[in-house]
C-alpha cells in the first residue's frame, strides 16, 4: 500500500458586499470575464495585498458599483470556506459584509465586466444567481455566520 501524497492547496480570500436598501438587494449581472458570465453577483471581488477584509469590501464596492462607504458603516454578515468550483486544489475564504448607508446612487461602474445591475428582493432572488453566493445569503437570512461550501462531510 502506497502512502498517497497531499496536493498542493491554495487558499485564497475574497469579499463581498450586501448592499441593501428596502429590503432589497444590489446585484450585478456578469459579463466578458470567463467566469460565470450570466449570472447574478453582489459586488465582490479578491482582497489585495496589504489590504483587510473590510477595507477590501468597501474598495470593491466603490469599483463596481460607483458609492462609497467607510468600514465603520459596514458589518460581519457571515463567512463561508469554500471549495473552488473550477480550480483544483483551492478553497476560497469569502466574507460576506452588509452596507445599509453609502453616499451616491449605484450604477454599473465596470460595463467592461458586467452587463447591468438590478436590486431584488432579498426573500426573491433571481434564479441565475451564482450558487455559493445564494447559500451565504440564505444562510446569513436565517442567522448564520459561517458556512462551508463544496467540501464533503465525513
Amino acid at each position: 500500500m502506497t502512502k498517497k501524497e497531499p496536493l498542493l492547496a491554495s487558499t485564497r480570500a475574497a469579499c463581498y458586499m450586501i448592499l441593501i436598501k428596502h429590503n432589497k438587494v444590489c446585484l450585478i449581472l456578469r459579463s466578458n470575464t470567463g467566469y460565470r458570465d450570466g449570472e447574478w453577483a453582489l459586488p465582490s471581488g479578491k482582497v489585495d495585498l496589504d489590504e483587510t477584509f473590510s477595507q477590501s469590501a468597501v474598495r470593491e464596492l466603490s469599483e463596481e458599483v460607483g458609492v462609497t462607504t467607510q468600514v465603520l458603516n459596514i458589518e460581519h454578515a457571515i463567512t463561508s470556506h469554500r471549495k473552488s468550483d473550477n480550480e483544483p486544489g483551492v478553497a476560497w475564504a469569502d466574507v460576506y459584509f452588509v452596507c445599509k448607508s453609502w453616499k451616491g446612487e449605484p450604477y454599473n461602474a465596470e460595463p467592461h465586466k458586467h452587463e447591468e445591475l438590478c436590486w431584488f428582493d432579498v426573500d426573491d432572488l433571481p434564479d441565475s444567481l451564482m450558487d455559493y453566493q445564494r447559500k451565504a445569503l440564505e444562510a446569513w437570512r436565517i442567522g448564520n455566520k459561517y458556512i462551508e461550501i463544496g467540501w464533503e462531510t465525513k
